[in-house]
């Protein structure tokens, strides 16, 4: 018998109290717990002293089954010996009254179920996945230790104990009184969920027509809203939010949505309409004369994030381009929301200052296009980043776009500052006395009005402004969706203001105002198109909203003017960008500067980033609006998830990986189609928001690609050219992943 089994064993036969500790450590106790269980899925760990624990991978199986957790100090405390509490709490996790008595009844590892079964007081150490094949399946007094996974139609009878029940196909779900889930998702439309004395944390509904009813206790019901009918109250609902649709489920014979009161439309409506209006007042300020391009601190005046301080040395007038800086004077309302999202004025008619970064064709050399992407500077880093003209700034150029980004919160303002005070003198983002990003809405209704009324006041009187594409990528990207669910009613009310909008990894909503939480919605659905595009790794960053705001990773089905993309393999953001300031000039506006991104081996940078698709969209985009052809479809290539349960938040999508331990489904990038490493969203297995990548061995190369790099690049090439024909990237970024050999010195 196991040191565990015989350590539980004594305690039983204990008739005084223990002494103060035992003779097994914690790291012990979860070594031998992975052993007796057969535990194999790792959760991430939050412990204050994960670097001093040696055997993390055990740590992490057995805190993902739920038999381990922290000390309420924060930390694992690996070495601490085991006392008698755990012991007996392991016991009592079990039913039973003797170690002894788990002999014979454990299952380790995974357990998969291909015809119908009926099984009684087992405790399964791994998932179970019951597969379509099978008609019904009995689970009695059992503890699943893992999540047990239900594909196909059937009629299930679940008596047992698991932290997740998902079904995938219609089901009938019948939880008795024994019954005990931390979470049950139901996907499969036409379901039905009959509780009898069962206890569930959430029912979380993803079909359509679902019927939940019985007794039983049920903390929440969340769900789509496309005709749940339930009989059972739980003690909160959410509806409405979890694919972005309309509509709200009957609870208990009536509609009941608690998070959603409020007024139609806002008591303010009229002065959000007309403030939006405003042109604000326009300054250029000028360079120095004699700026010219450099990798240290200059003293010369310029704009902070300049061309003529990109690491890469990027000079625009190459491509026929001017940049120039402006700063724009006006005044902004701040808002507060109700439950429903309908917004009222805090604060009226705050003096502001904000300062614009413009790029455009030289009338004298190239040709205006007529396009200009607005977009909302990234303020994640309290600096100003130009996330999406990074993305796309030799596109946006060659295709003679004008480019604008505008100082997008408070923060970034202050590093404005910090980086030439006499320059930016001006800048004010002050409401009340105090530092207000609330401010930002009325600054964007406001400089969209001037771009389509007014853009001789930046532009050369020439331009002709055809399409006005809202960009914005990350936090900024959140902006959009916050302002489209919040404002869109109020700055559309004469009209389309914006003709577009792409934005980026962009899950979720921001604040409405300065530590004030933004809407409930997410996304909504304009009249314009509207595209958004997730990295592989958003699902995570939605998942551990409450770092930032409170919010589940949820995606919307293709409509008649949105798309919501999903690129496997890909990062939140990329490692590298010639048009990137110097390190030197961040530094003086953060403090922080940028320092070279560090990766442990065997992992590197990564060489599957979003810009080509990111391209591909801001080029679909003018032809949705040029020509009225629709961008190809996102929802027939959505990354392929599974629920997971995370020591940390609980329940969480997690992409299902191939054999590679690449991605399954999304759009698809040769190198994930013909794949030489495996792709990962984060950099060092953290949250750091590049993506990483890491090299197949040779003997992998050559199982395969037997014939070599020809091979190889054939596969890769004919991917390339899929992906272009069906629209997702442009001729030109076909034509150069069709020429890059750079994996060719790999295979010799």
């Amino acid at each position: 018998m196991k040191k565990i089994f015989t350590a539980l064993f004594c305690i039983l036969l204990l008739a005084t109290p223990l002494a103060a500790s035992m003779d097994i450590t914690r790291a012990e106790l979860a070594d031998e717990l992975v052993a007796l269980f057969g535990l194999e899925d790792e959760g991430i760990l939050y412990f204050s002293d994960n670097a001093a624990i040696s055997n993390i991978e055990s740590v992490a199986k057995a805190v993902r089954a739920g038999l381990m957790e922290a000390d309420p100090d924060g930390a694992f405390n690996p070495e601490r010996f085991v006392n008698e509490d755990e012991y007996a709490s392991l016991l009592a996790k079990f039913g039973v009254s003797s170690p002894s008595e788990l002999e014979g009844l454990i299952v380790k590892g995974n357990s998969d179920f291909y015809t119908d079964a009926a099984f009684e007081g087992l405790v399964y150490g791994g998932n179970i996945v019951i597969h379509e094949s099978a008609d019904n399946i009995d689970l009695e007094n059992c503890i699943v230790l893992g999540n047990v996974y239900s594909y196909g139609d059937r009629d299930i009878s679940f008596s047992s104990s698991a932290r997740v029940l998902e079904t995938k196909g219609k089901a009938l779900i019948t939880l008795g009184e024994t019954a005990f889930l931390e979470y049950l998702f139901v996907w499969g439309d036409d379901s039905s969920i009959i509780l009898d004395g069962a206890n569930v944390g959430t029912i979380a509904v993803y079909g359509k027509n679902v019927t939940i009813e019985g007794e039983g206790s049920v903390e929440r019901i969340r769900a789509n809203g496309d005709g749940l009918v339930s009989a059972v109250i739980p003690d909160s609902v959410t509806v409405g939010d979890m694919v972005g649709k309309e509509g709200l489920p009957v609870i208990g014979g009536e509609i009941v949505d608690p998070s959603l009161s409020g007024p139609a439309e806002s008591p303010d409506k009229d002065k959000i309409i007309e403030i939006g209006k405003d042109i604000p007042a326009v300054k250029e300020i000028p360079s120095d004369e004699g700026v010219t391009f450099h990798d240290g601190p200059i003293e010369l005046s310029h704009p902070f994030s300049s061309m003529y301080c990109s690491t890469g040395h990027v000079d625009i007038s190459e491509y026929g381009y001017i940049e120039k800086e402006f700063l724009i004077y006006g005044n902004a309302n701040v808002y507060n929301l109700y439950p429903n999202d309908v917004p009222y004025a805090v604060s009226y008619d705050n003096p502001y200052c904000t300062r614009l970064l413009v790029r455009y064709p030289d009338p004298a050399v190239k040709e205006f296009s007529g396009n200009v992407v607005f977009d909302i500077l990234n303020a994640s880093s309290a600096i100003d980043l130009e996330d999406f003209w990074r993305r796309g700034w030799d596109y946006i150029m060659e295709s003679g776009d004008a480019y604008v980004g505008i100082t997008s919160q408070s923060g970034a303002a202050d590093a404005l500052k910090n980086f030439d005070a006499e320059r930016y003198a001006d800048i004010n983002w002050m409401a009340g006395g105090v530092a207000e990003d609330g401010l930002f809405f009325d600054m964007l209704t406001q400089m969209g009005n001037l771009i389509k009324n007014e853009p001789e006041l930046i532009f050369p009187e020439s331009f002709d402004i055809r399409n006005l594409i809202l960009t914005g990528q990350s936090w900024s990207g959140d902006y959009i969706n916050t302002y489209l669910s919040v404002f869109y009613d109020y700055f559309t009310a004469d009209g389309p203001l914006f003709d577009a909008y792409l934005a980026l990894v962009n899950p979720a909503e921001t604040f409405i105002a300065t530590g004030v939480a933004g809407p409930v919605r997410a996304f909504i659905t304009p009249d314009e198109p509207y595209i958004s595009i997730m990295s592989q790794g958003e699902h995570y960053f939605g998942s551990y909203g409450s770092w930032y705001l409170d919010f589940e990773y949820t995606r919307v089905p293709d409509t008649e003017t949105t798309r919501f993309y999903e690129v496997a393999g890909s990062g939140h953001s990329d490692p590298v960008s010639p048009i990137i300031p110097n390190s030197s000039e961040i530094e003086k506006g953060n403090g922080a500067g940028r320092p070279p991104k560090e990766y442990n081996v065997p992992e590197e940078p990564s060489d599957l980033q979003l810009d080509e698709i990111i391209r591909g969209a801001l080029d679909n985009l003018k032809v949705w609006l040029d020509e009225g052809i629709p961008a190809p479809s996102a929802d027939t290539h959505w990354l392929e998830y599974r629920t997971v349960v995370d020591s940390f938040v609980g329940a969480m999508p997690e992409c299902v990986l191939d054999e590679n331990g690449n991605a399954i489904g999304g759009i698809r990038m040769p190198q994930m189609e013909a794949p030489i490493a495996m792709y990962k969203p984060f950099r060092n297995d953290s949250s750091t928001t590049d993506g990483s990548m890491v090299r197949f061995s040779q003997e992998k190369l050559a199982e395969l690609y037997p014939a070599g790099y020809e091979e190889y690049k054939a596969a890769f090439n004919k991917a390339a050219l899929t992906l272009y024909e069906d629209r997702y990237i442009t001729e030109e970024d076909y034509t150069a992943l069709i020429k890059d050999d750079s994996s060719k010195a790999f295979f010799e």
